[in-house]
């Protein structure tokens, strides 16, 4: 079994007119309604705004991780224990955007 996601998943689902970290945090609180204030603060440690260069890509990559890196860490586990090889890629080419690896893997005109 071969997963594969692509570094910036989260981007094609994120907001782009995201401006600052209140309006992240709005926009997640969405996502996780009955989350509570450690919850918040706990994700803002792991995922600190001055690790970002934007509000806009700090939020896609809580979405990303959250969303899509994680299911394919447990799915590809769920795979092994059932002597299931597993292969895990974490795809950092191409557009930078969810099913970027789709024109890579399954093209037959891109040399190899």
């Amino acid at each position: 079994m071969l997963m594969d996601h692509e570094g910036y998943e989260g981007f094609s689902f994120t907001n782009q007119s995201l401006n600052s970290s209140a309006e992240v945090r709005s926009d997640l609180e969405q996502l996780w309604p009955n989350a509570g204030r450690t919850f918040f603060e706990r994700l803002f440690q792991l995922y600190p705004a001055s690790s970002f260069n934007s509000s806009v890509f700090q939020r896609q990559q809580i979405f990303g991780d959250a969303f899509i890196s994680c299911p394919t860490y447990y799915m590809s586990t769920a795979a092994s224990d059932y002597d299931l090889p597993v292969w895990k890629l974490n795809f950092d080419a191409g557009a930078e955007t969810h099913g970027a690896t789709q024109a890579f893997i399954y093209s037959t005109s891109i040399n190899r």
